[in-house]
């Protein structure tokens, strides 16, 4: 693993437990000693084997830690609060499951209405 992948990794986990402000994969990428070109194309970095092996142990744990909310959702009797919570908790470990795997996390430029017509096309 070159310092760069090292660094890179380190920010990783520090953005993940970051309270406030989360850095995007270009800013992160920066940080880490990355060119501005390549922080334009995270997906180079974030795909490769080194990366990919590096964070396998730590998505392996957030995929868990999904799981585990959405069996708390399932169960009954939970109030709204709680409700909110863990759908909230939800939506942030799917995106950075997303993210860290190199795969988008929104479909900007797609309306809802595109996307159920062209899942119904032939």
């Amino acid at each position: 693993m070159t310092p760069k992948q090292q660094k890179l990794i380190e920010i990783i986990l520090e953005n993940i437990r970051a309270k406030k402000h989360r850095k995007t994969l270009g800013e992160m990428l920066i940080e880490a000693g990355y060119s501005k070109s390549i922080s334009t194309v995270p997906s180079l970095i974030f795909q490769s084997k080194v990366i990919q092996k590096s964070m396998k142990s730590f998505l392996d744990k957030l995929k868990e830690e999904r799981n585990r909310i959405l069996q708390a959702m399932s169960e009954k009797n939970l109030n709204k609060e709680q409700y909110k919570v863990l759908s909230d908790s939800l939506t942030k470990a799917n995106h950075d499951i997303q993210m860290f795997e190199g795969k988008p996390t929104e479909n900007i430029g797609f309306s809802l209405k595109e996307v159920l017509k062209k899942s119904n096309e032939p």
